[in-house]
């Protein structure tokens, strides 16, 4: 107990001495004075690139609701790991693993979203092409999507933002390219080229959007199939870094002796932080590797 808190310590000062020899330095350029009220604008918008990526998906993320989830994301830490590990250090380290938990939960929250509008954007284009196919024009057709409550309420909001851009005095292609650049889609942008050709051209545009349905459907079907493919990949490391957890929790239920050289000292501990860090690691290459972006 007392080793591992010395260890902290020690590391605190180290720290601590490091931080106040770069500074000092830094206080003789000129350029501190900029870094200072660089560092200052960036305080004032925390965490804004977050919040404006998931502005663009629909979802209202405010600083407030981002501390919550790094105060929760440090307590939860924390206890797991000294319940996991019996020690302060770790625990420490572990709330420290923690604060950063908010970027894995609302990322995961923006991946829902986006999954989400892709899946109405497929049922809006076979409400499209049946409303173009029907003779209506392509605006009436659009803001009829803006209104059909068979599709899901974010895709319908952004077919919404397209007809506000219409009201506004732009035309519907101009309209679906910006919208989709807020949205970072780039069947937006694909069905807004599309009409463009159509309106200078005359090309068919109901071929066109079966065609862009038919990317849609085959990107999810691709998706879902590498997915599956690469499941147990990523199954298999989460089960061998939580078999480490639990092996190492069980011993030191049930072999408190055999665990102490480990626990109690500083040696002991720089061979578990070095197994963790390795464990970690290895988790987060080999999900990365299983793990395809579309």
């Amino acid at each position: 107990m007392y080793s591992s808190l010395i260890m902290l310590v020690a590391i605190f000062l180290f720290i601590l001495v490091f931080y106040t020899i770069y500074t000092n330095r830094r206080r003789k350029s000129w350029r501190y004075s900029r870094l200072l009220i660089d560092n200052h604008n960036k305080r004032k918008e925390l965490f804004v690139n977050l919040r404006n990526k998931a502005k663009k998906v629909g979802l209202d993320v405010t600083q407030e609701y981002i501390l919550r989830i790094m105060v929760a994301g440090m307590i939860g830490g924390f206890l797991a790991g000294y319940v996991v590990t019996g020690t302060v250090l770790f625990a420490l380290i572990f709330c420290i693993c923690g604060l950063f938990f908010y970027k894995y939960l609302i990322n995961k929250r923006i991946s829902s979203r986006i999954s989400i509008f892709n899946e109405g954007l497929a049922t809006a284009l076979d409400r499209l092409i049946h409303s173009l196919d029907a003779g209506l024009g392509v605006v009436q057709a659009i803001s009829g999507i803006s209104k059909d409550q068979n599709i899901n309420e974010f895709t319908r909001n952004v077919f919404v933002k397209v007809m506000e851009h219409v009201s506004s005095g732009s035309t519907i292609s101009q309209a679906l390219e910006d919208v989709g650049e807020e949205v970072e889609s780039p069947y937006l942008n694909i069905l807004s080229v599309a009409i463009a050709v159509n309106a200078n051209e005359g090309s068919d545009l109901v071929k066109v959007l079966i065609n862009v349905q038919n990317m849609l459907y085959d990107k999810k079907r691709f998706e879902e199939m590498i997915n599956a493919k690469s499941a147990q990949g990523r199954l298999t490391a989460t089960m061998a870094t939580g078999i480490v957890v639990v092996v190492f929790f069980m011993l030191r239920i049930s072999s408190p002796l055999f665990m102490a050289p480990l626990i109690s000292t500083v040696a002991g501990n720089i061979v578990m932080i070095i197994i963790g860090v390795f464990t970690f690691v290895g988790y987060i290459l080999v999900n990365r590797i299983f793990r395809i972006k579309f």
